[in-house]
């Protein structure tokens, strides 16, 4: 019996290290990916010739820019 719980006990210790492990992971790429699109929107924004910014309502801009790289 005491094989059994030794057993289970690192089967359960690897199994929240690799979970733990695996959401860190993901959270990184998710953090550099969203990273990336704001860098990428900011170029965009900053691209667009202010008068055309000037004449627009307020919500054209991210429907401008969203065709742009479509």
């Amino acid at each position: 019996m005491g094989s059994f719980s030794f057993f289970y006990a690192v089967v359960a210790a690897t199994s929240m290290l690799s979970g733990y492990a695996v959401v860190g992971l993901w959270t990184r790429i998710s953090e550099e990916q969203l990273h990336r699109v704001r860098v990428a929107y900011l170029g965009a924004v900053l691209r667009q010739e202010v008068g055309w910014i000037d004449a627009r309502q307020p919500d054209a801009l991210s429907a401008q820019v969203r065709n742009r790289h479509t």
